[in-house]
């Protein structure tokens, strides 16, 4: 194949790659379009899951002191329940008491007091006295009645005071029972309001959550857009490898032709230079380079020539100032 086939075949896949990597650029640029649409969409999305997470973090906080306000509820509960028993109790307690009192209170006939004046005005008239066998024995008869009585009386007072003290007692547990009742109160209100409140924010999140999923929809439909143009990118790039391929052999063998006219032009250009020098002309470097290159031996790199021109230009000067 000659030069001209060469670079005529090179320049026509140079085309088919160049027609197919504008092809590219054009699918890109639209590509672009949907892949702002797209990246615009994640950002919104995920902003949208940030509130989810944020307001049911909120949520569990309201929750979980909810359910702490419960506990301390129920233990209130538990506490009015244990004082209500109690004052149950000791009303039971009273109202025996009472009953019993009020038997002995029949059976004493009067006050505590009262008896014992009489028993000892009794015993007085009888141990003192010089009365009558009849009334001696009837007045005898009388004492120990009396002392019956004040049995019953002394009881009763007893039991009168055990229900006075049990009513002083139901009063102090009825001001505990007030006590506990209000911050029962208070307790539940607080409870409730923290229930509302992580209602609120679940219900919240849920419509938040129910945005973000629209939104993550209409990212999967911009995905399943922009895949059939990731395929067309694939699938051209697939060609210009395909082509690249066929074109290597004749890219190789257009760089072998070059390399060999660049050798030629060397050996002509290092013939022509040995002859100058043989005929002692003045030789530009880049012959003299060539020559050397020619004959095996490197000059060196032009950075390093003119490094040591710019010495051998320096010497002089340094000579004059010492």
């Amino acid at each position: 194949m000659t030069d001209k086939d060469l670079k005529e075949t090179l320049e026509t896949y140079r085309k088919q790659i160049q027609a197919k990597d504008k092809k590219i650029k054009d699918i890109k640029k639209q590509l672009i379009v949907y892949q702002k649409e797209a990246g615009d969409l994640r950002i919104k999305r995920d902003q949208l899951n940030a509130q989810v997470k944020e307001m049911s973090t909120q949520a569990k906080v309201f929750r979980e002191s909810r359910d702490q306000l419960n506990a301390k509820a129920a233990e209130l509960r538990k506490k009015r329940k244990d004082l209500l028993d109690e004052i149950k109790n000791l009303g039971g307690n009273i109202k025996e008491s009472k009953t019993k009192r009020d038997e002995l209170n029949k059976k004493a006939k009067g006050s505590d007091d009262q008896l014992e004046r009489l028993f000892e005005r009794n015993l007085n008239t009888l141990v003192l006295k010089d009365i009558p066998l009849t009334k001696e024995i009837q007045l005898y008869e009388q004492v120990c009645e009396v002392m019956g009585r004040m049995g019953s009386a002394k009881e009763a007072s007893q039991l009168h005071k055990a229900v006075v003290s049990s009513f002083q007692n139901i009063q102090g547990l009825n001001g505990k029972l007030d006590a506990i009742s209000k911050e029962l109160h208070e307790v539940a209100d607080e409870a409730n309001l923290n229930h509302q409140s992580a209602l609120d924010l679940y219900t919240k999140a849920d419509a938040v959550r129910k945005e973000a999923d629209g939104i993550h929809k209409q990212l999967i439909e911009r995905y399943e857009v922009m895949n059939p143009y990731r395929e067309q990118i694939n699938a051209l790039l697939g060609e210009i490898d395909v082509i690249r391929q066929e074109m290597a052999p004749f890219q190789d063998e257009s760089d072998k032709l070059r390399t060999d006219r660049e050798n030629e032009r060397k050996m002509m250009t290092a013939q022509e230079v040995k002859e100058k020098l043989a005929q002692k002309k003045r030789v530009s470097l880049d012959d003299f380079r060539i020559l050397l290159e020619q004959e095996g031996m490197p000059l060196g790199d032009e950075k390093q020539e003119k490094d040591a021109e710019s010495k051998k230009s320096e010497s002089p000067a340094e000579e004059k100032s010492e």
